[in-house]
């Protein structure tokens, strides 16, 4: 006896709801977009990616949900047979399809460009006390220190390397090189392993393969309550925020939370005690985190 099972990626067929392929197709297109939020965040960009699919947006949609992309799904399903052929005789069913589209993204880039990103505001009704690990980024074992290629150094533009040390330390990931942990000796790891964008920002996905992690993250509405249940894990979130000083971009450590605000290691901060993000007006603008077990 036989018994023939048909795969397909687009979950297209009648009987099931899910094909055979679908899932796999969902968690590859998820890891891909995944890394490329490292490039997004460090450049400020909009990427947009597409997917297969055929006359079905099942996988599109399924990964939007998966990975908390925006979404912009065509097809002209909800016309009429007889007229998706007569469209489809005369070429125009695919130039219109296109055309639409583009005008979409178009109409995103615009507004994306006329409007600076707002960022979310976070607020808790739980308190989580902890036990930071602090590295001062401007702390002369290491200021000096160049970050890569770029003509940097840790002090002016190393939060991301201080905060990616106390993570480490406090997750107890282990450090792939040899000798004490500190934002010294992982600056010339990452820049031996090129960890670096050419602004000197952390490729964070490659830092997670090489630690034997896995990157996520949760910006939007939900990152709050994501927080929360990071923090009772013990996984501790890099968010990017904006200096109330000069505007520029900065990363913090959230670490616990008192008194409705989430308390954060900075290493800009000399005194090496913990702060609220009140500091930064509870507003994050990305966040990422890693952990060696399935994410949330």
């Amino acid at each position: 006896q036989i018994i023939g099972l048909p795969g397909t990626i687009d979950n297209d067929l009648r009987g099931t709801e899910r094909t055979i392929g679908f899932s796999t197709a969902i968690q590859t297109a998820v890891e891909a977009i995944d890394k490329l939020r490292d490039t997004a965040g460090s450049h400020d960009m909009m990427f947009l990616v597409e997917v297969m699919g055929r006359h079905c947006g099942d996988l599109a949609l399924a990964t939007a949900v998966a990975g908390g992309w925006l979404l912009i799904q065509y097809g002209f399903r909800v016309l009429r047979p007889a007229t998706q052929r007569l469209m489809k005789r005369y070429g125009v069913l695919d130039r219109l399809a296109a055309c639409a589209m583009w005008a979409i993204v178009a109409a995103v880039l615009l507004i994306r460009w006329l409007l600076p990103p707002s960022g979310v505001v976070l607020r808790t009704r739980r308190e989580f006390p902890c036990d930071p690990v602090y590295f001062y980024q401007q702390d002369p074992a290491w200021s000096e220190a160049a970050i890569g290629t770029t003509g940097k150094t840790v002090g002016l533009d190393g939060d991301g390397v201080c905060c990616l040390a106390s993570l480490m330390a406090m997750q107890h990931i282990p450090a792939p090189f040899g000798g004490e942990l500190n934002p010294a000796t992982l600056n010339t790891w990452l820049s031996e392993e090129d960890c670096y964008d050419a602004d000197g920002g952390l490729k964070w996905g490659k830092v997670a393969e090489l630690l034997g992690a896995r990157l996520s993250g949760g910006y939007g509405a939900r990152a709050a309550s994501l927080l929360e249940e990071l923090i009772q894990r013990q996984v501790y979130a890099v968010v990017r925020v904006k200096r109330p000083d000069t505007g520029k971009w900065h990363e913090v450590l959230v670490v616990g939370s008192v008194h409705g605000e989430f308390t954060i290691v900075d290493p800009l901060d000399p005194t090496g005690t913990l702060n609220t993000m009140g500091l930064y007006q509870n507003k994050i603008y990305d966040l990422r985190y890693l952990t060696r077990e399935e994410a949330l």
